[in-house]
């Protein structure tokens, strides 16, 4: 991500706000380093690390309502819905328009985003990261 998100985390411990908004991560770390500098120019970005099981995935696939153990708490943790005509499912995300991009790097922070986040890598030219 550009580097000016810096201030954002380590501030808050995450640059998505609010802190549980829905975040968009891969364990495979060429594909962080897709978004690192490409979509600005930048010579420089920021990777965050975070650990693994502190993270939730951002969508879930309603069940029948009435199987559902708690609908409230699935409301609440997931009040969207969307639908890209080959699947239904509640998100995080306001704006997901595609399943399979949210099933595969879609996650959220319930808890603290300090407690989830490993470390923050600065990527790129240093004269750039210094300025």
């Amino acid at each position: 991500m550009p580097i000016d998100r810096y201030p954002a985390i380590i501030t808050r411990g995450v640059d998505a706000h609010p802190t549980d908004a829905a975040i968009f991560c891969s364990g495979d770390l060429s594909k962080a380093l897709e978004y690192t500098m490409a979509p600005t120019g930048q010579r420089a970005g920021l990777v965050m690390i975070f650990r693994g099981p502190l993270l939730r995935p951002s969508f879930k696939i309603p069940p029948d309502e009435a199987s559902v153990e708690d609908p409230e708490a699935v409301h609440r943790d997931y009040p969207h819905i969307h639908d890209d005509g080959l699947t239904r499912w509640r998100s995080r995300a306001p704006n997901s328009t595609v399943f399979g991009y949210e099933e595969a790097y879609g996650y959220w922070i319930p808890g603290d985003p300090f407690t989830a986040l490993a470390a923050v890598l600065l990527v790129g030219d240093i004269a750039e990261c210094l300025d």
